[in-house]
């Protein structure tokens, strides 16, 4: 989960000043208000960082806890494969969207 978070961070963080520069994404009516993604870092590296360990301190207990209230001892080759796919796309998604944000936070309001 750190990994792909950081690597997500890098990328996305990349494409998001390209495409600013290049006048392809504006942040007009974007809220700046009481936003907790204003909190995170703004480099992409540590934001990377801060993301993976943050999901992974809340997801893997909370995957665990509910393994156990549902009685699953294992998974099988198969059902762990189907896990990891959903839920690695999720967490991408989750990661991009929230890069995204935080960097259009860094945009002067015009």
């Amino acid at each position: 989960m750190v990994l792909l978070s950081l690597l997500v961070a890098l990328f996305v963080t990349s494409g998001v000043h390209r495409d600013l520069k290049a006048g392809r994404v504006t942040a007009t009516g974007f809220s700046r208000k009481g936003r907790l993604l204003s909190r995170l870092p703004s480099q992409a590296w540590a934001l990377g960082l801060m993301l993976g360990f943050g999901i992974s301190f809340v997801l893997i207990p909370l995957t665990l806890g509910l393994f156990h209230l549902l009685g699953f001892p294992g998974l099988s080759f198969v059902g762990f494969a189907l896990l990891k796919a959903v839920y690695t796309g999720l967490l991408a998604f989750v990661v991009t969207r929230w890069v995204i944000f935080r960097q259009l936070l860094l945009v002067p309001q015009t």
